[in-house]
């Protein structure tokens, strides 16, 4: 099913993932994609943007991870993203896009645990 259509087999894997065969044999959406669609303008208004009296979070090591192949944590984000984690370390796990978890486990997994040598 979708080989033809969606060519990344994770990506159909994904998709597989997130729908369901209805009785009649017709396929749904297990996800609410209506109510993400009528609300996509408003799912990032919680986030809050760091200003001049911002608190940051501290006490505890954060790692971002990005893959090397990925645009999902452009480095023009580092800046806001210390103003918040001011310890935060950021990592690029190679030979990954945005599922770096997928395209190299054991480099995220090498990643994580170098926190507890620290």
């Amino acid at each position: 099913m979708f080989e033809g259509t969606i060519i990344s087999g994770r990506t159909r894997g994904l998709i597989l993932k997130n729908i369901r065969r209805n009785n009649d044999g017709s396929f749904s959406w297990k996800i609410n994609n209506k109510a993400l669609l009528a609300n996509i303008g408003r799912i990032l208004d919680s986030v809050i943007s760091p200003s001049e009296s911002f608190e940051p979070v501290t006490g505890f090591p954060v790692i971002f991870l990005k893959g090397e192949n990925s645009d999902y944590l452009p480095s023009s984000d580092y800046q806001n993203i210390l103003k918040f984690f001011p310890a935060a370390e950021f990592r690029i796990i190679t030979n990954a896009g945005h599922w770096l978890h997928v395209d190299n486990p054991d480099e995220v997994i090498n990643a994580f645990l170098s926190l507890v040598d620290q």
